[in-house]
């Protein structure tokens, strides 16, 4: 019996052993699946708060490119106000300083001798500001083809075209000018802030 007896020892440890193995094994499982799942709850959460900080970046980012758009635009709507605010300054001075003059400081006003402009010198003026020409001539948009047309009979006839008219047509032209450069310059200034 001795030998049975030890036999059935080994057999019932080794029965033991194996039982532990077995429930120790599951438990490692039931542990590394908690701490699996542990992990991508950990993971989840981050890419969630990644994305949330990612959106409240991209909505602060659009809020002051907004801003600065708007900033711009007023600074723009602003600076279109005073050279309108120009415009009617200047317009106010053209019938003056095209009908009178003083031959010297201290002589009395005159009137203005009137000055002629030519029909050849308003298609050439219009064609260099590339305006088309009246309905009844034909449109020039190019200097070079203005300078042709020059060579027409009626090129050197008077045109009903006044210093006044002139003026007028050189302080729109000018404050068109400085409109396009100050769009341009808000553009520029957009552009750097992005």
């Amino acid at each position: 019996m001795l030998p049975d007896s030890i036999f059935s020892k080994f057999a019932f440890m080794g029965y033991l052993f194996a039982t532990g193995i077995a429930l120790g094994g599951y438990g490692g499982f039931q542990w590394a699946t908690s701490m699996a799942d542990a992990e991508l709850a950990d993971q989840r959460e981050a890419a969630l708060l990644g994305r949330l900080e990612l959106a409240h970046y991209n909505a602060e980012l659009q809020s002051r490119i907004q801003a600065h758009g708007e900033k711009l635009a007023s600074e723009l709507d602003q600076t279109r106000a005073q050279l309108n605010e120009a415009r009617v300054q200047l317009s106010r001075s053209v019938s003056r300083v095209t009908t009178i003059y003083k031959a010297s400081p201290n002589a009395a006003p005159q009137p203005l001798p009137a000055a002629v402009f030519t029909t050849g010198f308003v298609r050439v003026w219009n064609s260099a500001l590339a305006m088309p020409a009246t309905s009844d001539q034909q449109t020039t948009t190019n200097i070079a083809d203005a300078a042709s047309a020059c060579d027409s009979a009626d090129c050197l006839l008077a045109s009903s075209i006044t210093q006044a008219d002139i003026l007028t047509n050189h302080i729109d032209n000018a404050l068109r000018c400085q409109s396009i450069e100050a769009q341009l310059n808000q553009l520029i200034n957009w552009h750097e802030g992005q």
